[in-house]
């Protein structure tokens, strides 16, 4: 197990555990519709042809809505199709994966996780951006757990805030850190 407030690589990652893994998902409870990593939602915002977005039924994922899986998309391909300029019948994403990032948030969830427009928007990653969005924002980074959320689930999303991150490694070589473990497979890295 590693323990550190990010991951430095997408290999590193393995999968999020504890706290985390809970509070995520109580963040994808509300948010993700039931369509998990590629959950879209295309806002309020009517096509050309004045149809509302298909968005608003509930667990339609992005490959039913524009045709593609978001995980098989780069970061930088999400973010191309956040651009305002473009109408829901040409693709436009407002909130985009489990966590329902939107397109004034993604690019800073993208650099705070130490990630680039070329990575893949994959399961992973969308974890790496919502522990970050987590960790800097809070609960008041997403609308459904702030207005839907128990007041027990919103307690264990403020702990998970201020807990350093755990991850099983996918690795089977130890991860790097700045602190020596009794174990090769338990590291502690120091706080960013």
């Amino acid at each position: 197990v590693s323990q550190s407030r990010y991951p430095t690589s997408t290999q590193e990652m393995g999968t999020v555990t504890g706290i985390h893994k809970q509070a995520l998902d109580i963040i994808a409870k509300y948010e993700a519709a039931g369509a998990g990593y590629n959950a879209m939602n295309q806002g309020t915002v009517p096509d050309r042809k004045g149809q509302q977005p298909k968005a608003t039924i509930r667990g339609k994922t992005s490959k039913d809505i524009i045709g593609k899986n978001l995980t098989d998309m780069t970061i930088g391909e999400v973010i191309s199709r956040q651009n305002k300029n473009l109408t829901n019948d040409q693709g436009f994403i407002h909130a985009a994966g489990r966590y329902q990032i939107i397109g004034n948030t993604l690019p800073e969830a993208m650099r705070g996780a130490g990630l680039k427009p070329t990575d893949m928007f994959s399961p992973e990653n969308q974890d790496k951006m919502g522990l970050y969005l987590l960790r800097t924002g809070g609960i008041n980074k997403w609308e459904g757990p702030k207005l839907y959320a128990t007041s027990k689930e919103k307690e264990l999303l403020r702990q998970a805030q201020g807990t350093p991150v755990t991850y099983t490694s996918s690795t089977s070589q130890p991860i790097l850190s700045t602190t020596q473990s009794s174990s090769p497979a338990q590291v502690q890295s120091a706080p960013m």
